[in-house]
């Protein structure tokens, strides 16, 4: 999609036609926006039923009030076609058989995810002014719902309301951005991707120096195939004069898990913080009698094993996310730790790390995660 010149072309017209309108058209940008992304990709006979659902989501968000009480619950009756379509698609092949394939095959996760936050928004009161023409055209906006970035409401009815200038410097940012993503994606990737645990897929057990040079090699297949399609995304998105979030922040260069989470798909990690992981763990301090750190490492448990469960329905996923999970539980074990006995030795903060020492923790954490994706991989022989 992204490298097809035709779209590119019809995304230009179509962009520069929203952008002319008035400065107080927001609905009327909503409906351009829309009517753009169902032409380009969403041809009704296609994808009826995906479309009917993702109006149905718009139009009952629309209903929740704040002050009914229960958010979660209004919020999951809105959500709960998206996400019995969702549950289908994953595991029977429903996708496919309603030929909803065109947009579910890649973004069908990200609209649950999407259409979840926005119904929280609105059932907690955070989205006071929404409008369903504008919550549909959030749900299907082209550039953010294959890959990501995962903007909020509140964020993308801030460009239709304040679309992004386009001026000259913009427009070579757009540019840059576009062919900086397409050098990732369509050079860098194929060429990196024999050198990594792919190429590595068979019958033979790989040995383990194998295994370590082609997980890390395959950190950097990762990164650059995900940052690219978010550098496309983003690039995309300008255009039309919507803003989305950056989704990568120097991953590899963080010093321990923690921080390589909030530099990693920084969209995804943010709504899983604010979404899953706050609200689980709140509520096992109400309800539970299990300690600090039981409900932390609770709440970890919890929000990557569903996290895993969104990539996808296997083991492999599943056990890829808790094995994040056990390293985030572990690292704030020894940050705890560390802090009392800071504490009981009078230090009131903690001595800088040295040159090596840095180098070591960045490249330490790098191992962890490199190690990671040997559970990532389908048909990969560890044993």
């Amino acid at each position: 999609m992204f490298t097809d010149l035709a779209f590119w072309l019809c995304w230009a017209a179509g962009s520069c036609a929203i952008r002319g309108l008035s400065a107080g058209a927001v609905r009327a940008r909503a409906f351009g926006l829309a009517g753009l992304v169902l032409v380009l990709r969403l041809p009704a006979a296609h994808a009826a039923v995906l479309i009917a659902v993702l109006g149905w989501v718009a139009f009952s968000v629309g209903r929740l009030k704040a002050e009914a009480g229960h958010p979660i619950r209004q919020a999951a009756i809105a959500v709960a076609p998206m996400l019995a379509l969702w549950i289908g698609a994953k595991h029977n092949g429903l996708a496919s058989s309603l030929r909803v394939l065109p947009l579910a095959a890649a973004g069908l996760s990200y609209l649950v995810v999407k259409a979840w936050t926005v119904a929280r928004d609105r059932a907690d009161g955070r989205a006071q002014g929404y409008d369903p023409v504008t919550g549909f055209a959030y749900l299907v906006f082209l550039p953010t719902y294959l890959s990501g970035p995962m903007h909020y409401y509140g964020e993308f009815e801030a460009g239709l309301r304040q679309p992004l200038p386009l001026r000259a410097q913009d427009a070579v940012h757009v540019v840059y951005r576009f062919l900086v993503g397409l050098l990732k994606v369509q050079v860098l990737v194929p060429l990196l991707t024999p050198l990594s645990l792919l190429g590595l897929t068979g019958g033979d057990v790989a040995p383990p120096a194998q295994l370590i040079t082609g997980s890390l090699v395959y950190s950097v297949v990762l990164y650059l195939d995900f940052s690219g399609y978010s550098d496309l995304a983003i690039a995309t998105a300008r255009a039309a004069g919507v803003g989305a979030p950056e989704n990568f922040l120097r991953p590899y260069l963080a010093p321990n898990i923690r921080e390589f989470w909030r530099r990693w798909h920084v969209s995804f990690s943010r709504v899983l913080m604010a979404y899953l992981f706050v609200p689980v763990t709140r509520a096992l301090q109400r309800r539970a009698t299990l300690p600090h750190r039981g409900v932390m490492a609770a709440g970890y448990l919890v929000t990557f094993g569903l996290a895993g469960y969104w990539h996808g329905p296997t083991w492999r996923f599943v056990v890829w996310e808790l094995y994040h999970a056990c390293g985030l539980i572990a690292y704030d074990l020894f940050r705890q730790r560390r802090l009392s006995t800071r504490l009981a030795s009078g230090q009131a903060a903690a001595p800088g790390a040295s040159g090596v020492m840095a180098v070591l923790r960045v490249a330490g954490t790098l191992l962890f995660v490199s190690l990671g994706w040997l559970f990532f991989v389908p048909g990969l022989r560890l044993w």
